[in-house]
């Protein structure tokens, strides 16, 4: 094992960083890395076969008549030790080991291979960065943690224990916060160009890098030998079967690891929110972290004339979201792709266009605002047809609508919902059918200020669990949450009149939620985005409030 780990596990490696010096493995280096390893393998073999022959020399005390009682009896251990696995499987303790068996299997395909790919991917590194991997190979290995927390500080009581684990949790933590603020997003898949969170230089971008190698292997080091001393010390009687078992998870979740690990971005498997928004005055959409609200924004989208609203669609892991903007000074809807210098019109016409969202059958729902209605366009036919109010025909009818704005889908249900912005209302419709539900504001057509009206509502969302309404009530100045089928709301945010106060909002024209049930509102004039954590936020409490703060 001793010489496994030396040659495979650091001269392996050490050996590809002084030896690939080109951005790309080719034939006359692959090669020689083909002949190395070959012979480090041989040997290898040669090594273990003798160790093993040896073995059944000793055991067999040169008695071959009893060879086949020998095989039964080893056949009948293989059985008793597959049996001995199932019952440790009852226990309590094995189950609760199971989940920290899965993480070392998902932690160690990250630090192997994702980290590994990002590194050889980043261009900034220049034409050598494929050699980097090698060095990082070297130094994520587990000769020095494992000697450190195994050998010389071996923990000797459960207080020692815990202080290993904690600690190799902490190195892990500072491991995955170092590797998503240094990396491109996309640098799993692809050889990217792209800037990290935080734009570091190419030096100081590879010294955090070959630190996280480092650290990384510290704290799988400490996780993993506290895990084979807990093996060892709960399952005294049954090691073998105790083993198998952690060897059998940590497999299973490496290779569900690696079944995504190349086609999801970084921020999906180190988790990242992240907020896109419509910069209309700067003709723009920028990108912001909310993991570091504090941060400046990155633009996505550029040199677009009044990005009215926007919808972002990333539901294929296998690409970046894509960008939909209703352009309303150009009357069309743009797509933008990752890295597009220019947007690509879809559909037909849509004057004015206020409203955008996206189904999950790819189909786009543009409000034309000028023309009082909704359209639909397909991707598979390239048509557009009518889904919601009459062409050119306002009124306040179910099946009219007045200068319509944002639009938002039930993605589970197709169902889709309108902000009827100058009949101050919200409306609801299927797929199928031009008569719409109203779920917020007044029965009638005039604005108010009342907790049944609305004035002028640019903005809703959806939950689509509860089928609560949340809406930007923008001339009120507050955002409303509508439980189903009520004929009032209730102020969540804002609602202190117009201002530039925290907790003002001054024409609030658009909201969305993050994953942690964060409301975020587009406050227009203020040129701000609020941020407000939901107090109590159930669709059964109407007095729900809200902290705030800018992001």
């Amino acid at each position: 094992m001793i010489f496994l780990a030396v040659t495979h596990l650091l001269g392996g490696n050490l050996y590809v960083y002084l030896s690939l010096k080109a951005d790309a493995i080719t034939r006359t280096t692959r090669y020689p890395l083909f002949f190395v390893f070959s012979v480090v393998c041989a040997i290898g073999l040669v090594i273990y076969a003798c160790i093993i022959w040896r073995w059944l020399i000793e055991r067999r005390g040169q008695k071959l008549q009893s060879e086949p009682i020998e095989q039964k009896t080893a056949l009948s251990d293989v059985i008793e030790t597959f049996k001995i696995a199932l019952r440790l499987l009852k226990s309590r303790n094995m189950l609760l080991l199971l989940i920290p068996f899965a993480y070392t299997g998902f932690s160690q395909t990250f630090f192997q291979t994702v980290y590994a790919t990002c590194i050889g991917h980043t261009i900034k590194y220049g034409t050598t960065r494929k050699r980097l991997i090698g060095l990082h190979g070297v130094l994520v290995e587990k000769l020095l943690g494992g000697g450190l927390f195994g050998f010389i500080t071996k923990p000797k009581t459960s207080s020692q224990c815990a202080l290993v684990i904690l600690i190799g949790f902490f190195l892990q933590s500072i491991f995955y916060y170092s590797a998503w603020i240094n990396f491109p997003a996309d640098a799993p898949a692809n050889e990217t160009n792209a800037e990290s969170y935080f734009q570091f230089s190419s030096s100081t971008s590879q010294v955090i890098a070959f630190v996280g190698s480092f650290i990384v292997g510290l704290g799988d080091s400490a996780l993993n030998t506290q895990l084979f001393t807990v093996l060892a010390s709960q399952f005294k009687h049954s090691s073998a079967s105790a083993f198998a078992l952690f060897q059998l998870v940590q497999g299973i979740a490496s290779a569900i690891a690696y079944s995504y690990a190349g086609s999801l971005d970084l921020q999906y498997q180190l988790k990242s929110n992240t907020l896109y928004v419509a910069d209309l005055g700067n003709t723009r959409v920028q990108i912001f972290s909310l993991n570091q609200p504090s941060t400046g924004g990155t633009t996505a989208v550029f040199k677009v004339v009044e990005p009215n609203k926007i919808y972002v669609d990333d539901d294929d892991d296998n690409t970046e979201p894509t960008i939909y903007i209703a352009v309303f000074v150009g009357n069309r809807v743009e797509k933008w792709t990752k890295g597009a210098t220019h947007g690509v019109q879809i559909g037909d016409e849509c004057r004015s266009c206020s409203g955008i969202s996206v189904d999950r059958e790819k189909n786009v729902y543009m409000s034309e605002s000028d023309r009082h209605r909704v359209l639909k366009w397909s991707p598979r036919t390239n048509t557009t047809i009518i889904v919601a109010g009459k062409t050119d025909d306002r009124g306040s009818s179910s099946e009219q609508l007045s200068n319509p704005e944002a639009i938002y889908i039930d993605q589970s249900s197709g169902i889709f919902y309108v902000a009827d912005s100058h009949n101050n209302r919200i409306q609801k419709l299927t797929k199928d059918s031009l008569d719409a539900v109203t779920v917020a504001g007044s029965k009638t057509d005039s604005p108010g200020t009342d907790v049944g009206s609305l004035a002028d509502p640019t903005g809703v969302w959806v939950d689509e669990e509860t089928k609560v309404v949340y809406v930007a009530d923008t001339l009120n100045n507050r955002v409303e949450r509508w439980l189903p089928d009520a004929s009032k709301g209730d102020t969540i945010a804002g609602g202190f009149g117009l201002g530039d106060a925290e907790n003002q909002f001054n024409t609030p024209n658009d909201l969305t939620f993050d994953s942690e049930g964060n409301l975020y509102v587009s406050d227009t004039w203020n040129h701000r985005i609020q941020r407000f954590h939901i107090i109590d936020n159930h669709p059964c409490t109407p007095t729900s409030t809200g902290n705030y703060a800018i992001v």
